[in-house]
């Protein structure tokens, strides 16, 4: 089976001469581009050793202060904006609190007259408009206050029905106001 070229790193740590096995370095020994590869790295690393830095100058010391300087003060000036921009959001929002609080304790602290109960009349028909019981009980209701009895009265009476019994009461009126007309 024929192995692949060398990776990068593979090559770097060839020419670092650490160790891979014993088929790697066959490998760098019989293909001659993975071997010029890691013989470029030897040179590459020879070249390094032998040159020689000079130390930067004082002028380059100072500059590099300033700039470092600079760029603290600017963090330090964008981390106060930053603290600035939280207070004013902090302030604002608890000042909407405040006028919420006070809102919702004036409405709750303010009496409105109180209202009568108002309660719905029994009717043991459909509450619909366009049911005909409903004109039957506004004629029956006159005619039941003339008697000299009240409508509530007779309200109370219907309560206990059933619905086949209320079917028959209102069938029984219907027949009554046909005979008095």
């Amino acid at each position: 089976m024929k192995q692949r070229h060398l990776s990068d790193a593979t090559a770097l740590d060839v020419a670092l001469g650490e160790a891979h096995g014993s088929d790697v370095d066959a490998h760098v020994a019989q293909c001659a581009e993975c071997g010029a590869r890691v013989a470029a790295v030897r040179d590459g690393q020879r070249l390094a050793a032998e040159a020689t830095v000079r130390e930067p100058g004082d002028v380059f010391w100072s500059a590099l202060r300033a700039r470092v300087a600079q760029r603290v003060e600017a963090e330090a000036a964008s981390g106060r904006a930053r603290q600035v921009r939280l207070r004013v959001v902090w302030s604002m929002a608890a000042a909407a609190a405040v006028v919420v609080l006070v809102a919702a304790w004036g409405v709750s602290h303010t009496q409105a007259p109180p209202v009568a109960a108002v309660q719905a009349a029994w009717v043991p028909l459909d509450s619909s408009e366009d049911d005909a019981g409903l004109a039957l009980v506004s004629e029956v209701m006159p005619a039941v206050e003339e008697d000299g009895q009240s409508w509530t009265e007779c309200s109370g009476c219907l309560e206990g029905l059933t619905d086949a019994e209320r079917r028959v009461v209102i069938e029984t009126l219907r027949q009554e106001i046909g005979r008095k007309s």
